[in-house]
């Protein structure tokens, strides 16, 4: 089953929960396991934590859940302030280094002007036997 969820949201904690409550909801209808369910909460968690701590959202911030029947995206898109500061997401930090030994696919992309694009992309373990 196949799933788009938009969402936008000032981020504090209330919306936080809230997030991982769809995550949850959107990859038990696609048959993930709780390891696999846990993983991409925490790490979704994680990212909006960053956010919250590390950036100025000069809008409600945008998220996109997309799935299907093997694999969740959740895409985070936040509008910063025009002052010519560029983020950067340091590949050594324990967040970056967790993600990418956990998921498909976790990137930063600032190639937009003033906007922030993470995303975050889990496919379901192939199981053998």
């Amino acid at each position: 089953m196949s799933h788009e969820i938009n969402v936008q949201l000032e981020l504090n904690d209330l919306s936080c929960s809230l997030l991982r409550l769809i995550s949850s909801y959107i990859m038990n209808t696609s048959n993930f396991t709780i390891d696999e369910m846990d993983e991409f909460k925490f790490l979704l968690h994680e990212t909006l934590c960053y956010v919250k701590q590390s950036i100025t959202p000069t809008k409600p911030v945008c998220i996109t859940f997309l799935s299907d029947e093997d694999m969740i995206q959740a895409t985070i898109l936040v509008e910063t302030l025009a002052n010519g500061n560029k983020h950067y997401m340091n590949q050594a930090s324990p967040l970056y280094q967790i993600a990418q030994h956990l998921l498909k696919d976790f990137s930063m992309d600032e190639s937009q002007d003033q906007k922030l694009i993470f995303t975050l992309k889990k496919e379901k373990r192939a199981f053998h036997g």
